[in-house]
């Protein structure tokens, strides 16, 4: 889907998450010369915002996400959904 708008954010899924997701995957992306759907595709984008895991063992946990992208984007991940939690009236 190239140069597509990103798919809207599902029912469930908190969208100042996947907003702060969204970006952070981009730049990451951008980092590793990667397409974004490597670091992680949509699907997994809309359920980190709808689960909003707090824990390595809660990531691992969310389809898509399994123990390589955990070991490369784990840390990462859970840094940005915890700080969207904390702030979530501010999207970047």
């Amino acid at each position: 889907r190239k140069g597509g708008r990103a798919a809207a954010v599902p029912a469930g899924a908190d969208p100042a998450v996947a907003e702060r997701l969204r970006a952070w995957r981009r730049e990451r992306s951008q980092r590793d010369g990667v397409p974004a759907y490597v670091v992680f595709p949509d699907s997994t984008l809309h359920e980190l915002a709808a689960r909003r895991p707090a824990t390595p063992r809660a990531l691992r946990a969310v389809p898509g996400f399994g123990p390589t992208r955990a070991e490369r984007y784990g840390d990462e991940t859970l840094e940005v959904i915890a700080a969207a939690k904390d702030d979530p009236d501010v999207l970047t």
